[in-house]
């Protein structure tokens, strides 16, 4: 996996054109803030997820958190094979080792697990959508359920119990994450990505207006992040 350290890729998305009225888009101009496209399946987002916390919380007031979902694997439907399963435990424990951030291995044995990232990433933006504000709480729980508790994140179950946990209504949830619109709007999460030009998880960019630079596309520390981030607004007062 390659990692991108920097806050030198610059991208002017909205060209001073008219904004953007995509209801199905989280992306608006003249916004401040961070923004995380990683996937609750993608093991080096849950490597980041302890450094981007403390990275997102520091600068909360002035740069907010937007949770973007990439997708990972969508869609996927045939169960893991071994082949899948040998990649994806010598990568956990890769993941494990630079990070410290807990595995368990016992679903790496059920067979007839579908790693298909849609669901879980149908639920953050299903989040977003009720309660922006714990859209990275649900994003981290979601992930904690996944790889230390090894819970099947097909299961509705699944994110109804981590709705209850964080005081999101459960009915509410499960009726919106079923419907199309949900389905939709996780496409346009997908479509965003490529358009903000991540081509691997976990990705980090700042957003000053209408431009967007990438600080990290890869695993980062909160201070690789805080370097990226004073470079990132070096460049941006030098226009």
């Amino acid at each position: 996996m390659k990692h991108f350290l920097g806050g030198l890729m610059v991208m002017l998305l909205f060209g001073g054109a008219t904004p953007q009225t995509d209801t199905n888009d989280p992306l608006m101009p003249s916004q401040n803030r961070i923004i995380y496209v990683g996937d609750p399946m993608c093991s080096w987002c849950w490597g980041i997820s302890a450094e981007l916390g403390k990275f997102a919380h520091k600068h909360q007031e002035d740069y907010p958190l937007l949770v973007i979902a990439g997708g990972l694997r969508p869609g996927t439907t045939d169960p893991m094979d071994e082949e899948l399963t040998n990649f994806l435990q010598h990568h956990w424990a890769e993941v494990h080792e630079r990070t410290g951030q807990p595995f368990t291995y016992d679903l790496l044995k059920d067979h007839t697990f579908v790693y298909d990232t849609e669901v879980p990433c149908r639920a953050v933006v299903t989040v977003r959508e009720l309660a922006p504000e714990k859209t990275f709480a649900f994003f981290k729980q979601v992930q904690e359920c996944f790889y230390v508790k090894n819970q099947n994140t097909n299961q509705i179950e699944t994110y109804l119990e981590i709705c209850k946990a964080l005081a999101i209504d459960p009915q509410t949830f499960q009726h919106k994450f079923e419907g199309s619109a949900m389905r939709q709007r996780t496409q346009a999460d997908f479509e965003l990505t490529s358009r903000l030009g991540v081509r691997g998880f976990p990705a980090v960019l700042l957003q000053t207006g209408e431009q967007v630079q990438m600080l990290a596309n890869g695993y980062a520390t909160e201070a690789q992040l805080e370097q990226a981030m004073v470079r990132a607004l070096k460049q941006v007062k030098s226009k």
